[in-house]
């Protein structure tokens, strides 16, 4: 006689989610001095299909949003998301995960999926991105190794126009003025005419791809920290500007404070190329990560890093701080949360063109609301957004806000703090896009 372990099948899990919302925002041309505010509608649909199993896990999540403008419906539009991640754990020592992302939207400022990049307001226009990395991680005695590979793409559309208005009888050219920072507006001939501005920088945004891949070594001090070194290399190609290289080395390291709290830090110089020019710059990364129970999570850090940019010009050294808290009960409760980030991003000397422009950008969302039962929730909403730049045709300031519904169709369910963490030790989590 003999016994025969079963194998654990797999759990598969799939929760749609319905949204609606109602808000006002505070600019649709989103920068300039003109602010043009309008109402709007929100609807969307999140579906996220998960499985896992003892080793390994595969995430999927597609998320369409549909705005509609009350005033403004030339500017109505469809955002899109996805999100793929596999992360397979073969042994103790080893995991790897491959991450998948694209998104197409009409959306600027801080996203709480995404607090960490860097933000710079442009005008109106429709973004398409989508980066893919693949990762692995390898754990000796004491020793861990680390690798990364990725790939990046930014495609903007023309910007969208906004208060465009046709065969308006005018005197004088200020009888032409549309709200919108990429026109020039004339009157010829008692009739407006409204022309592209070739002078302002941002109405010429660069498409870009971006290539690279980072190694890195760290040997475990104690059981909670570590420290060693980390070396990573990337490509940005333009459509207008030369290639630009960069290569940072660095000292790497983390520390865990608890059991919820932990730490991970660089501290190096990046050299930048491209031409016959050179920059070198100082660069730095913390981030403060603490998950105190189911309820809570809180994130934190401080970066000083070389870019893909904005869009304006080419690469950027970007240098800020941001901060991201989210609470929300596991039952019935109050929910809310906060997600804040404040940039300044420079163009690199390797960039210098007449698209070349600095930003100063803060971007903040609050929410509060109430989770009714596992299945409703209705949250209330502000942002707000402030830019000034050396183009006074970038600098923007403005609040929107509004209300939305929530549904889980088929209910959340919340996982133990011990499924949490086993499923963390099986599997690597992927980070999710922005929300169009």
């Amino acid at each position: 006689m003999f016994s025969m372990s079963r194998a654990r099948a797999a759990e598969v899990d799939f929760r749609p989610v319905l949204s609606f919302g109602l808000f006002h925002e505070g600019n649709v041309a989103v920068i300039g001095d003109t602010s043009s505010g309008d109402d709007a509608a929100a609807i969307s649909v999140a579906l996220p299909v998960e499985r896992r199993t003892p080793n390994s896990q595969l995430r999927f999540r597609y998320e369409p949003t549909y705005v509609a403008y009350q005033n403004n419906s030339d500017l109505n539009y469809l955002g899109q998301q996805a999100h793929l991640m596999y992360g397979l754990t073969p042994s103790k020592t080893s995991s790897y995960s491959f991450d998948l992302d694209a998104v197409r939207t009409d959306h600027q400022g801080v996203r709480s999926t995404d607090p960490q990049t860097a933000v710079t307001f442009v005008p109106r226009t429709t973004q398409t991105n989508a980066s893919a990395v693949i990762r692995g991680d390898h754990t000796g005695r004491r020793n861990l190794i680390g690798w990364e590979v990725r790939a990046s793409m930014d495609r903007f559309s023309a910007p969208n126009a906004v208060g465009h208005t046709t065969a308006v009888s005018c005197t004088v050219s200020a009888d032409c003025d549309d709200g919108d920072v990429c026109t020039i507006d004339s009157c010829v001939n008692n009739v407006c005419q409204h022309g592209l501005d070739q002078s302002n920088p941002a109405c010429h945004l660069q498409d870009s791809t971006g290539a690279g891949a980072s190694a890195s070594w760290r040997y475990a001090l104690t059981e909670r920290s570590s420290l060693g070194l980390g070396l990573d290399a990337q490509v940005y190609t333009f459509d207008g500007l030369p290639t630009a290289y960069v290569e940072s080395l660095g000292v790497v390291g983390a520390h865990t404070f608890s059991r919820t709290l932990s730490m991970t830090y660089i501290a190096g110089a990046a050299f930048a190329g491209s031409g016959n020019e050179s920059d070198t710059e100082p660069v730095g990364d913390v981030t403060l990560s603490r998950a105190t129970s189911e309820t809570t999570t809180l994130s934190a850090g401080a970066r000083r890093w070389v870019s893909q940019g904005s869009g304006i010009g080419g690469a950027s050294l970007d240098q800020g701080a941001y901060v991201n808290y989210a609470y929300s009960p596991l039952h019935r409760g109050a929910n809310g949360g906060v997600t804040a980030g404040y940039w300044k991003r420079d163009p690199l000397s390797i960039s210098a063109s007449a698209n070349a422009v600095s930003t100063d950008t803060l971007s903040a969302n609050l929410y509060f609301g109430w989770n009714f039962n596992q299945y409703l929730s209705l949250n209330a909403n502000y942002a707000y957004s402030d830019q000034t730049s050396s183009q006074n045709a970038l600098n923007t300031q403005f609040g929107s806000y509004g209300a939305y519904l929530r549904w889980s169709i088929l209910g959340d369910v919340r996982r133990t703090s011990h499924t949490k963490a086993q499923g963390s030790q099986q599997a690597p989590q992927g980070g999710e896009r922005p929300q169009p």
